[in-house]
C-alpha cells in the first residue's frame, strides 16, 4: 500500500529498499517471498537467523489459540495447555500465569512469545475489525499508535 501510495503522489520509484528491523524484519522476508517484485532490496535487522525454523511459525500461533480458545473451546482437551503443545509444537505450561486470562495459570510459548505480536508482523489493518475484542482489550488497542500506512 505504501509503494502504491508513493507511486499516486510522486511516480514508479527506481528502487523500493525495505528497511526494518524485528517484526519489519520478518515482513520483509514475507512480503519478498509472497509478493514478488514488490522490493527490489531488503535490509532485515533484528530478525531470524534462520527463518525456516524459527519464525515460519509464528503466522500461525494466533490462529491456533483463536481456534483453541474461542472456536473448538467447549473442548476439553484445550483446557490443559500442555495439551495444545500437540498442535502447535512449542512449549506450554500448566502452571505459569498468563496476562491474557487475568493472570490465571497455563500458557503456551505462542501466548508468551508471540500473542499480540504476530497481527501486527502480518496484517497492516490489525487492530480495526470491528471484532477485535475476542484478541486484546479495547484499551490495549486504542492506546496503541498505529504505524502502518492505512488509506
Amino acid at each position: 500500500m505504501l509503494k502504491e501510495r508513493f507511486i499516486e503522489l510522486y511516480d514508479v520509484p527506481m528502487y523500493t529498499v525495505g528497511v526494518g528491523g524485528s517484526g519489519g524484519g520478518i515482513q520483509q522476508y514475507l512480503y519478498a517471498q509472497n509478493h514478488r517484485g514488490l522490493l527490489d532490496a531488503a535490509i532485515p535487522q533484528y530478525a531470524y537467523p534462520d527463518m525456516v525454523t524459527q519464525a515460519v511459525y509464528v503466522g500461525d500461533c494466533e490462529l491456533l489459540e483463536f481456534y483453541m480458545d474461542v472456536l473448538d473451546a467447549q473442548n476439553p482437551r484445550w483446557k490443559t495447555w500442555t495439551e495444545r503443545s500437540l498442535i502447535e509444537g512449542l512449549n506450554a505450561s500448566d502452571t505459569l500465569p498468563n496476562s491474557y486470562t487475568g493472570g490465571r495459570p497455563g500458557l503456551t510459548e505462542c501466548v508468551n512469545g508471540w500473542r499480540g505480536l504476530s497481527p501486527l508482523a502480518f496484517n497492516p489493518l490489525y487492530g480495526q475489525a470491528s471484532n477485535q475484542q475476542l484478541y486484546e482489550p479495547q484499551s490495549a488497542i486504542s492506546a496503541t499508535e498505529w504505524t502502518h500506512l492505512v488509506i
